[in-house]
């Protein structure tokens, strides 16, 4: 005798209801309790956040300066877009974006020897 697989329920008060795709995509909502306002730092722990966000702040723009330089930005950007319209989704879309990023790797090598 076949076993049947458990329906799947999700309780909503005194009822069961089988589970949607639609109830499982959405995220339930959770609030947290009211809080108090939180002490206003000391000068000295104020300075210290200021120098570590401005490190921080500095930091990401070195960072994003660094791949658009080298073109990553550009080259991730299409190779997503590439993905999004794609006519068929592949069937691993790490492999698909790596052979994009690879193929942009290379057209980025070809044209650097062509400068040279």
């Amino acid at each position: 005798m076949a076993s049947k697989s458990p329906i799947r329920t999700h309780s909503t008060g005194a009822q069961h209801q089988p589970l949607s795709s639609a109830s499982l995509n959405t995220p339930s909502v959770i609030r947290a309790p009211p809080t108090k306002a939180a002490a206003p730092l000391s000068q000295e722990a104020q300075q210290a956040f200021d120098a570590a966000y401005e490190g921080a702040l500095r930091k990401k723009q070195v960072f994003k300066a660094y791949m658009e330089s080298h073109g990553v930005m550009e080259a991730m950007n299409a190779a997503v877009t590439a993905l999004f319209e794609a006519p068929a989704l592949p069937e691993d879309p790490l492999q698909f974006l790596s052979q994009q990023l690879l193929s942009a790797s290379h057209s980025s090598t070809q044209q650097q020897s062509q400068r040279q």
